[in-house]
């Protein structure tokens, strides 16, 4: 299945760019192609499927956006990003 394949991706995206910080300051060749938009796409992919999408398997897309997530966990520690904190006002 195709968010397997970039659950995989993610990571070995996670373990190269832990390993060596400094490919994540690394542009593409190509125009319009970046991992971390890349990584943002199928994040966005699975939480549509998670939240509606009935005929797709649920699975798949919690185990893929949970790898992408922490991609993105780690990265923001790696670089020393500090943590956000979304609070909603009057709840």
């Amino acid at each position: 299945m195709l968010l397997r394949d970039w659950e995989i991706w993610g990571s070995e995206l996670l373990e190269s760019h832990l390993s060596y910080p400094m490919l994540a300051y690394y542009r593409s060749q190509h125009h319009d192609q970046s991992w971390l938009a890349a990584l943002t796409a199928i994040m966005d992919c699975c939480a549509l499927i998670l939240v509606g999408l009935e005929s797709l398997p649920a699975l798949q897309a919690r185990m893929t956006f949970t790898m992408a997530r922490q991609v993105l966990v780690e990265m923001t520690q790696s670089f020393g990003v500090p943590q956000m904190r979304s609070t909603i006002s009057g709840v």
